[in-house]
């Protein structure tokens, strides 16, 4: 299903690539990798589609603009089978695209909750 700006312009179309592996040594399941950048931090991240916010611990928020004093709101959230108190607020996220002649970087300023926990 394709998400619509208001003008009736699609969101986004395309297709990027990733890696399709276990998250953690200790799992058998594969999960889809990204990476994406975080202020100018490159990170591999998991695609968890099932989940409500995009989960930083704040060591990588931070790379974001996070700051704890600034929040839109604190929320207990459940993560990987564990209950953490977290902050919620906004940041950018860059998604890297890997191109045969380098790396080529795409900004999309998704403006999505994201848990700080």
């Amino acid at each position: 299903m394709l998400l619509f700006l208001t003008s009736g312009e699609t969101f986004a179309t395309g297709a990027r690539r990733y890696q399709y592996f276990p998250a953690t040594p200790t799992e058998s399941t594969n999960r889809i990798i990204l990476i994406v950048k975080v202020g100018e931090h490159p990170f591999k991240a998991v695609v968890d589609t099932g989940a409500p916010y995009v989960i930083l611990p704040p060591s990588v928020a931070k790379f974001g603009g996070f700051n704890p004093d600034f929040v839109l709101g604190r929320e207990r959230m459940l993560i990987r089978g564990m209950r953490l108190d977290g902050s919620i607020t906004r940041i950018d996220i860059t998604f890297v695209l890997l191109w045969f002649a380098g790396i080529n970087y795409i900004t999309f300023d998704l403006q999505i909750p994201i848990g700080c926990a």
